[in-house]
């Protein structure tokens, strides 16, 4: 799933991802820190799945989860767009 900025300043994203995150994180070098243009997070949650949320200037974000085994968690939500191994190949890409 992904989120634009025009999402995220409406309070459109959902959340319930931000209360399963920890502290949103950015990166620094000595003093200098991005932490204006660019966050992350990852979370482990239940059984074998993992979180991540990422966040750019403020123009658009990008959150997931993933999972060992989908069957756990992932089928039973239909909201939430699956990408298994294979499916971005193309016709060409396979043969």
């Amino acid at each position: 799933m992904w989120f634009s900025n025009v999402q995220a300043l409406n309070g459109e994203i959902p959340e319930s991802l931000f209360t399963m995150l920890p502290t949103r994180l950015t990166l620094q070098q000595g003093t200098k820190s991005v932490a204006d243009q660019f966050e992350y997070a990852t979370s482990p949650v239940e059984q074998e799945h993992m979180l991540y949320y990422t966040s750019f200037n403020q123009s658009f974000a990008v959150a997931g989860v993933v999972a060992r085994d989908r069957a756990i968690y992932l089928n039973s939500h239909p909201e939430v767009r699956i990408f298994s191994p294979g499916d971005f190949l193309t016709t060409r890409d396979a043969q």
